[in-house]
């Protein structure tokens, strides 16, 4: 009986199998013809969410407003004296001191400061601004130092002061709000009150849109001389209210790969190999114009040679979009922006068209 037994549980065992294997089959026939009407199983239906995926904005706060910084030509008499009644281009004020000089070097809410110049008076708020240096020591692009000279000059936002007394040849006031630390030194300007943009509800990010008609710019410098940027960093454009920008625009950030190989850097990976060992034809990547040609298909962007290696054209790549920024600040000669949101980093350098 318990042979009979083994029998039937050896018998039922061998059905289970075939029966598995079979039902495995059927799966792997499923997957590897597309599952359910040619979709593989757990890809994403529509082909719009995979170029374009959602975007949410970063609205820019108070802060980001009013601390981001700016690019305006440089003033022709910072420190001489001249009346507080004009921004950079013009005479301006300066930060004498305060309470404690000189044992105190560095201001911040609460604190008391002394301003040189003249025009102030009781009650007036005033915002300290500090033109950078050392920016240029270290070119990001080739054209950097050029299209920022053209521009004028970088000022960092420090924060915002009031005049509590004039009865000195100084007048004193309180500092109110601080972005930074603030110096003997820096710049003293009238307040200038700043549009704050409006939120933005989400959005279809077209991240692979070609080119388009809108005014195109470049990023010049970043808060902080930073390099590598994303969501939230301040940054500076070669675009400004004499081409028509104003707060509120919105811009789209780009690069092309050409871009990645005039970079020091990134440029090293296009020397790598980018094949694999048990390829017969491995690419070959070339800077750019080499191509027979390029249709909407794609079909055409590489060629080969004689020996039949792909030669992969960098000018035929597509423009990728990077991110989206919102300007908060205008000058004559230049925009400060805020990004929105990057989809991977952001470098200074990269192209930007205004939406």
């Amino acid at each position: 009986m318990a042979r009979k037994m083994n029998k039937t549980g050896i018998l039922a065992s061998i059905v289970a199998l075939v029966l598995g294997v079979g039902f495995g089959a059927q799966m792997g026939l499923a997957q590897a013809t597309g599952g359910e009407n040619g979709v593989v199983p757990g890809a994403p239906k529509d082909a719009a969410a995979i170029t374009h995926p959602v975007a949410r904005m970063k609205t820019p706060t108070y802060a980001d407003v009013y601390c981001a910084g700016f690019i305006a030509p440089k003033p022709a008499a910072a420190w001489q004296g001249a009346a507080v009644s004009s921004g950079p281009g013009a005479g301006a004020g300066f930060a004498a001191g305060g309470v404690h000089t000189p044992n105190t070097t560095k201001f911040v809410n609460g604190d008391l400061i002394y301003l040189a110049g003249a025009g102030y008076q009781v009650g007036q708020r005033v915002m300290l601004v500090r033109e950078l240096s050392h920016y240029e020591r270290f070119a990001l692009f080739p054209e950097q130092a050029a299209q920022i000279a053209a521009a004028g000059r970088p000022y960092a936002d420090l924060g915002q002061a009031r005049v509590v007394d004039t009865r000195s040849k100084l007048a004193i006031a309180h500092v109110d709000y601080t972005c930074e630390p603030m110096a003997p030194g820096d710049v003293v300007l009238p307040m200038e009150e700043r549009g704050q943009p409006e939120p933005q509800e989400p959005f279809a990010f077209d991240r692979f849109a070609p080119p388009g008609n809108g005014l195109r710019g470049r990023i010049l410098l970043a808060r902080d001389s930073d390099e590598l940027l994303g969501t939230g960093a301040a940054v500076y454009l070669n675009v400004g209210e004499g081409q028509g920008v104003k707060v509120g625009d919105h811009f789209r950030i780009r690069r092309a790969y050409a871009a990645d190989l005039r970079d020091a850097a990134d440029s090293l990976s296009f020397m790598a190999e980018n094949g694999e060992v048990n390829q017969k034809h491995t690419p070959k990547i070339e800077p750019g114009n080499t191509s027979t040609g390029s249709g909407a298909s794609g079909a055409q962007t590489s060629r080969k040679k004689r020996n039949q290696q792909p030669v992969i054209d960098v000018s035929d790549l597509p423009s990728r979009g990077l991110g989206e920024m919102v300007i908060v600040h205008v000058t004559a000669t230049s925009a400060t922006g805020v990004i929105g949101f990057a989809l991977e980093d952001i470098h200074v350098g990269d192209e930007v068209e205004r939406e």
